[in-house]
């Protein structure tokens, strides 16, 4: 049986707040992109309106609103850079939403699963830039999921025993594209697992599990800390009074200004 919600469902249930869920598809049915305005996307196979009728819920008991969409279509979901900073905008009311695009830097996690194989390479990269666009910028913010791979990238040529024409990545491209392609150098941590699937069809399946969580500041960071003790550094970067603490820091933020944070 498909799925019909139970991932958003469980999750509502484990105690995350409905208000902050929102999900999206290409129409109410087929491979969904569940979101969570400003802290959860969930892509997931479902068909919405047959979730009430299996939990004997109604859009008024379960008010998650669902927004139709393509997520290469722009009027959709604009692909922009991936935010680095807060967004100045505040995050929108989910009611209110028509399209993805205001959700832009506000979204903490985003869980995409059984999606990204649907495409071939050049799409792959281009859907996990624009859905990039939507994560927020601080620290934990995650996306997560799960589909067929392959321990070296190429083209699968038969899935549980049937014919097909799939491009796979490897945990190690998959690792790459991800951290220096879609997010900047050393500002994501990327997570990829593979796991081989057992079953009696003919042909070997593989999954894999990946995670891309980004992280407080980049490498530079910590290439310049020992800098920043230095009486030359900190008095051509900083204009405050240096914290005599021995337990807090200084750190330099790339517009030249000093940040004062416990250590």
């Amino acid at each position: 049986m498909p799925p019909v919600g139970c991932d958003v469902r469980k999750l509502i249930v484990d105690g995350y707040l409905m208000q902050n869920v929102i999900a999206s598809d290409l129409r109410q049915g087929g491979c969904t992109l569940l979101l969570d305005c400003v802290r959860l996307i969930s892509i997931f196979e479902e068909f919405w309106n047959l979730g009430h009728d299996l939990f004997k819920s109604s859009p008024e008991k379960f008010p998650v609103p669902f927004i139709a969409g393509d997520v290469f279509d722009p009027s959709h979901l604009q692909s922009v850079p991936p935010f680095y900073e807060q967004p100045i905008s505040a995050a929108p009311a989910l009611s209110s939403l028509i399209s993805l695009t205001p959700l832009h830097g506000h979204v903490s996690i985003i869980h995409a699963s059984s999606f990204f194989h649907l495409f071939d390479e050049e799409k792959q990269l281009l859907a996990a830039q624009t859905l990039a666009s939507l994560m927020s910028p601080l620290p934990g913010s995650l996306m997560l999921g799960t589909h067929v791979a392959l321990p070296e990238k190429g083209m699968k040529t038969e899935l549980f025993g049937q014919q097909s024409s799939m491009f796979c990545h490897s945990p190690n491209n998959w690792r790459e594209m991800w951290d220096g392609q879609v997010f900047k150098k050393g500002t994501v941590n990327v997570q990829a697992n593979l796991v081989r699937v057992e079953h009696d069809l003919p042909g070997s399946s593989h999954l894999m599990s990946w995670s891309v969580t980004r992280i407080q500041v980049s490498r530079l960071f910590f290439t310049l800390i020992h800098h920043m003790y230095s009486d030359t550094f900190y008095n051509k970067t900083c204009t405050k009074q240096r914290p005599q603490h021995q337990s807090k820091i200084w750190r330099y933020i790339q517009n030249d200004t000093c940040a004062w944070v416990k250590g």
